[in-house]
């Protein structure tokens, strides 16, 4: 098992960690910036540019049955779809 597989902190709140950890090292111009199917963090230090792209899976990509076979309501796929964001 993963060591993040079960954790409850939010996308935005480990978002936050990571601009505020490269500006503590010292990057300028930092960038974040989410699409439907992955979110950028990009920064300039020491003459070069960085730029992190994780990738988010879409709910699409959610299975539509559990391990048992039996289906999954809408609002059990989203909070799949979440915790593989987180």
């Amino acid at each position: 098992m993963p060591y993040s597989e079960s954790t409850s902190v939010p996308v935005e709140k480990s978002i936050a960690e990571i601009v505020a950890l490269v500006k503590r090292a010292g990057a300028g111009r930092i960038a974040q910036y989410g699409e439907p199917d992955r979110f950028t963090v990009e920064f300039a230090m020491a003459g070069r540019v960085v730029r992190f792209r994780v990738a988010i899976p879409a709910m699409e990509a959610m299975p539509k049955q559990d391990g048992r076979g039996r289906a999954l309501t809408r609002q059990q796929r989203l909070d799949r779809a979440a915790q593989a964001a987180r």
